[in-house]
């Protein structure tokens, strides 16, 4: 195909590892947004515990191990989502990269909260479909666009600009 963009088509910005690597990054730093909402409680524990809960059977254990399955699954969501997205962003300008990832952000909150909304109870409905739960995939989608913004910049090489005729 002829384009004028001097960017190489269907050329990906992220290695799939720097894509795992960012999704973990980026599912840590979700946590914040989480944790300085709530003022009386900690807000990523009880998601993390309610994540968990999702788990047929999960009531038998302690909260301990309750709250270390919840940061597992939180981890390979976000490892598995920024796999998604390093194999899905194709080169473009940086500052075009960090509105993808914001609107990669939007789409994981809204599609959250339509899965949990028909897969799932009200005790993890209420974190994902809450505005605290948008500005942390807000972060997330950051982080990752953040990461391939970087990473141009890392392996830059002079686009030679010649007529496409």
């Amino acid at each position: 195909m002829i384009s004028d963009s001097p960017y190489q088509s269907g050329e990906l910005v992220l290695a799939s590892r720097v894509g795992i690597v960012a999704g973990l990054i980026g599912s840590a730093l979700m946590l914040a947004p989480l944790e300085l909402a709530s003022q009386t409680t900690p807000a990523s524990r009880d998601w993390l515990l309610k994540l968990a809960g999702v788990i047929p059977g999960s009531a038998i254990y302690a909260p301990f191990q309750l709250l270390v399955t919840g940061g597992v699954i939180h981890a390979i969501l976000g490892a598995a989502l920024g796999l998604l997205f390093a194999v899905c962003l194709q080169r473009m300008p940086r500052y075009a990269m960090i509105v993808v990832g914001l609107f990669y952000g939007l789409v994981l909150w809204v599609v959250g909260g339509l899965i949990t909304r028909v897969l799932f109870a009200d005790h993890l409905r209420g974190v994902v479909q809450s505005t605290v739960y948008l500005r942390a995939c807000l972060v997330y989608g950051l982080v990752l666009s953040g990461a391939a913004a970087l990473s141009t910049g890392l392996d830059r090489k002079p686009i030679p600009i010649l007529p496409k005729d």
